[in-house]
């Protein structure tokens, strides 16, 4: 009974969660310096064709009304078009989908081997100086701003050292596509030097 009553309050509170979601990302869209019309059209349209596209868009409509055809647009899937590609957001995001699950699978592998025998030395030594030092690392590094710390390292790593690169998934050309994760397809492939350069570019 308290299962199910937590699944209902969960429950209630997952559609309001869900809609102010849906009005602060479409605020932060619609109140963003330049104009998004503008940006689309490119910097040769004239302003008939601004204007034209923006009816086109259902820029001209109150925000209302976007509001409530930005909601239905979402959930046909339809996310609009990136003013930076140009294309269909949600292509965008199938493109980019495996080169995030990659590095979010290896991290929590990562995670694993380091964190499970770190813990368990933890305990076998409490209160030790290595206890100590451990709990210092992990508190500091859930107090830290991930982003802040990314950045951090790779500034330290790529910049300063020159250890990992700097950006991207790889140097050189994509191993044959099967899967589109390039550590499987280079597995796959058996394409040892760019497993080993895709890890590097992980890492």
């Amino acid at each position: 009974m308290r299962l199910l009553a937590l699944a209902l309050h969960r429950l209630m509170w997952f559609v309001p969660t869900v809609l102010g979601l849906l009005v602060v990302t479409f605020v932060i869209s619609r109140i963003i310096p330049a104009d998004p019309v503008a940006l689309v059209a490119g910097e040769t349209a004239t302003p008939a064709q601004v204007e034209a596209l923006r009816r086109e868009l259902g820029y001209d409509r109150p925000l209302p009304v976007q509001f409530v055809d930005y909601v239905a647009r979402l959930v046909r899937g339809d996310m609009g078009t990136s003013l930076f590609t140009r294309r269909p957001i949600a292509e965008d995001l199938a493109h980019r989908l495996p080169a995030t699950i990659e590095l979010t699978v290896v991290a929590m592998v990562v995670s694993i081997l380091v964190g499970i025998p770190l813990g368990v030395l933890s305990a076998v030594w409490r209160n030790s100086l290595l206890d100590h030092a451990l709990r210092v690392v992990t508190v500091s590094g859930l107090a830290i701003a991930s982003f802040w710390l990314g950045i951090m390292l790779q500034l330290l790593f790529a910049m300063r050292l020159g250890w990992t690169p700097l950006n991207g998934r790889l140097q050189g050309f994509p191993p044959h596509s099967i899967t589109g994760f390039y550590l499987v397809d280079a597995a796959l492939t058996a394409d040892w030097a760019t497993l080993g350069i895709a890890l590097v570019h992980l890492a």
